[in-house]
């Protein structure tokens, strides 16, 4: 993989910002998966990228029941919990590869689990607690997804 960047954000404040420049970058159909443990912040920095791309923020939430929420921005935005999944069949009867696969920005949190589900071209975002309010994020991909002219990102 290419590691794009490593961040070091020292508030809730400036994982945000690094959502939002990171939707900036973002291609129609994109896909971001999302590593890290529970309170890594993962769904505070999918709620930055899904607000800066139209999505009200207050409406984000982690689906870990519901596995998929939908967000309206742009384009729609599929927001996956795969923390829930236990065997691979799941995917096929929820119609994951689906979603992924469709028009729509899909932001995949614990992607690891089922690393297939993700495309070649996919955003990898590995996210760590260095602290109480401090977040290592890690963002790297196998081939480059960037706008047109961009070589690299933020």
């Amino acid at each position: 993989m290419n590691v794009l960047g490593e961040y070091l954000t020292k508030s809730e404040t400036e994982t945000v910002l690094l959502g939002k420049k990171l939707a900036a970058e973002l291609v129609e159909s994109a896909v971001i998966a999302f590593v890290g443990e529970l309170g890594s912040g993962k769904t505070t920095l999918i709620r930055a990228i899904a607000g800066a791309l139209g999505a009200d923020p207050l409406e984000v939430a982690s689906p870990t029941f519901t596995i998929v929420n939908v967000y309206f921005g742009r384009e729609p935005i599929y927001h996956i919990d795969l923390f829930r999944i236990k065997k691979p069949s799941e995917i096929d009867e929820l119609g994951l590869w689906e979603i992924v696969d469709g028009d729509g920005i899909s932001l995949i949190e614990w992607a690891d689990r089922y690393p297939k589900l993700v495309p070649e071209n996919a955003f990898w975002v590995s996210l760590s607690r260095e602290g109480p309010n401090t977040r290592r994020i890690i963002i790297d991909l196998k081939r480059p997804v960037f706008k047109k002219g961009k070589n690299e990102i933020l």
